[in-house]
């Protein structure tokens, strides 16, 4: 560990880190868990309600 830093400096900047990715990951494992149409529409807006 790096020893510059203070630890809650360190553990707020793992637990961003790890925010980000999964952030960025979150859309592909739809994709991929989840039926293709499904995750594929499931930001999109209309009139139409989702199941």
């Amino acid at each position: 560990m790096m020893t510059d830093r203070p630890a809650p400096a360190q553990a707020l900047a793992l637990t961003g880190a790890l925010l980000a990715t999964w952030d960025a990951l979150h859309p592909l494992f739809d994709q991929w868990f989840q039926d293709g149409r499904d995750a594929a529409n499931k930001g999109t807006c209309g009139h139409h309600l989702v199941y």
